[in-house]
């Protein structure tokens, strides 16, 4: 029957709704060719719901039509929903197809869903895909068991299997890969055959092509990794500029975020190995560690700030708050204890155990240093050992136990004394007449090391935050810009405060040094001890002009204000004296 001008209309039959003039008409038909003949001398404005048994045949281009119906083919668990959609269907069954053209080309494949127009339109025999928004999966042909959400994710998938693309552009170029799963906005965008693949945030993943075993959660995480397989991250920006870097683990804002084909990197904590470019085999846990590192490799820090400024430096190991935190290019160092090796820069092969070990000193080389405080007072030593509480050495090549407080030292020691590691051997020049000259005195110890105070109680500033920008959006710009302003003022004020921190630290270093030190007699011993004073053998033996080497005087090659006597080294020449005495005694005796 004809349908009348702007009425509500519901129509049943085999021929339902020729519609003669439905303008303004909202309509309902279903049967066979329902809206099979359409002709409205005015009906731009009609809406109409048409039910029928084929989706062939259906003009929409004249209504605000929607057509339901099973689709092409003779089966009848089918469902479309929108024009053309499963249009050329012949044996797919339970599929559900809700849009424009949406599933249009399949022919067998079964169990698939696709809402939003042309969604999998080219799917011929791709089976359990799931396909929400509008044209994704628009080019997937035969991969399987694939789930798709949001505007042309996966778009250009074709026999990928096994896939999750949650988001806008998501998985965008897959063509053949499998196994993936991203959710964020063009999460996996350009990812053409990697495989197994993990991304969480926006643009995670976005440049990976082939790179497979990746997992990047966070928003930019991974987001310029091309190649890079088996990589790991959690946090914003992590591993952000990774293209080629394979086996790294990066946890963290902005951990590792510089990384381009550095491997097998373990970072943990906000900005940890940030600027890390090529280097690989690094391990960094704690906010900033590692930060500065560029090439450097196999360095170990454990701890905030630890081997911060570190660059270009090898084979160190750092545990500990700001633990080797200046070391720019030093290598084979060993530090354990807060702020311990804090200052060296460029030095090798020391090791120091122990809060403020090795703190201060900036140049010396292959030294070790055990204990709180241990050769803390900057007198840049080489080859030195200090053992114990606060122990100082005073010059090079020195092994140093305890502070001035260590009266006894329980030990058998022998000393080397084999005649294949000498040489230019003669009988000592030095005997009676040089004994003779000794004056021997008692005396108590008052060490000018007794009157030193500890360092003040100073905490290291922290570095401000910086701002990292999240993306191009004008709106993120401007708050980004905002904030960077903002880290540059804190940055000058976190400048002024290391400088403050440094003049205090200098101020103590400086007036620690022995020869700055002012007696007062208050801390002087009770016993008396009985020995040699160096100064007196020092005018011996210039008086003399002989070498005794049971004399040292430190600040001959940089070391501290101190003389030492090596005792040992009296033994020759009062043997000798003895020996003079006995020919006398015996002369005296044959008269």
């Amino acid at each position: 029957m004809p349908l009348t001008k702007a009425t509500p209309n519901v129509i049943t039959g085999l021929s339902a709704s020729a519609l003669i003039d439905t303008t303004n008409a909202s309509n309902i038909t279903s049967g066979t060719l329902s809206n099979s003949r359409t002709s409205a001398t005015s009906s731009s404005t009609a809406n109409t719901i048409a039910l029928r048994d084929s989706a062939a045949n259906i003009n929409a281009s004249s209504f605000n039509l929607i057509p339901i119906s099973r689709g092409g083919g003779s089966n009848s668990n089918n469902t479309a929903v929108g024009s053309s959609a499963l249009a050329s269907n012949t044996s797919g069954s339970s599929n559900v197809a809700v849009g424009v053209q949406s599933m249009y080309f399949n022919t067998t494949g079964v169990y698939n869903v696709a809402v939003g127009n042309v969604s999998l339109p080219n799917n011929t025999t791709g089976t359990q895909n799931t396909s929400i928004g509008h044209g994704s999966m628009f080019k997937n042909t035969q991969g399987s068991a694939n789930t798709a959400l949001g505007l042309e994710a996966m778009l250009e998938n074709v026999t990928g299997n096994q896939n999750v693309a949650i988001g806008a552009q998501a998985l965008f170029k897959n063509k053949t890969s499998s196994y993936n799963v991203c959710i964020g906005v063009q999460s996996l965008n350009e990812n053409t055959t990697g495989d197994n693949n993990v991304a969480v945030g926006h643009v995670a993943l976005l440049k990976n092509t082939t790179g497979p075993n990746n997992t990047a959660v966070g928003s930019n995480s991974l987001a310029l990794n091309t190649t890079g397989y088996s990589n790991s991250t959690l946090g914003r920006n992590a591993l952000f500029s990774n293209t080629t870097g394979h086996s790294n683990v990066a946890v963290g804002l902005a951990a590792l975020a510089d990384n381009s084909t550095g491997g097998l990197n373990t970072a943990v904590g906000y900005s940890a190995l940030r600027l890390n470019t090529t280097a690989s085999e690094n391990n960094a846990f704690g906010n900033e560690s590692l930060y500065a590192n560029t090439t450097g490799f196999q360095n170990n820090a454990f701890g905030s700030f630890s081997l911060n400024k570190n660059t270009t430096g090898v084979s160190n190991t750092a545990v500990g708050y700001g633990s080797q935190y200046n070391n720019l290019t030093g290598s084979n160092n060993v530090s354990v204890g807060r702020f311990a090796l804090f200052n060296n820069a460029a030095q090798s092969g020391n090791t120091a155990i122990g809060d403020f070990a090795l703190n201060s000193f900036t140049t010396g080389s292959n030294n070790t240093a055990l204990g709180y405080l241990a050769s803390n007072i900057a007198i840049n030593p080489t080859n030195t050992t200090s053992i114990g509480y606060n122990a100082q050495p005073t010059t090079n090549n020195q092994v140093r136990i305890g502070d001035s407080n260590v009266t006894t030292v329980t030990c058998q020691p022998n000393a080397w004394s084999d005649e294949r590691d000498k040489s230019d051997i003669r009988d000592t020049i030095l005997g009676l007449d040089f004994i003779k000259k000794i004056r021997p005195v008692d005396y108590r110890w008052d060490y000018r090391e007794d009157y030193r105070v500890l360092p003040p109680d100073l905490k290291y500033p922290n570095p401000p935050i910086e701002p990292i920008k999240s993306s191009d959006a004008e709106n993120d710009i401007n708050k980004y810009n905002i904030e960077h302003q903002q880290y540059l003022k804190d940055f000058e004020k976190f400048n002024q405060d290391v400088e403050d921190y440094n003049k205090k630290m200098d101020e103590w270093r400086e007036a620690s040094k022995l020869s700055n030190i002012v007696k007062d007699g208050s801390k002087k011993r009770i016993r008396f001890h009985h020995g040699v004073l160096a100064q007196q053998v020092k005018s011996v033996i210039e008086e003399s002009g002989i070498d005794f080497g049971g004399f040292q005087d430190h600040t001959i090659k940089g070391g501290d204000q101190a003389m030492t006597i090596g005792y040992n080294e009296f033994i020759a020449p009062l043997i000798k004296a003895v020996q003079e005495l006995s020919e006398k005694v015996e002369k005296l005796e044959a008269k």
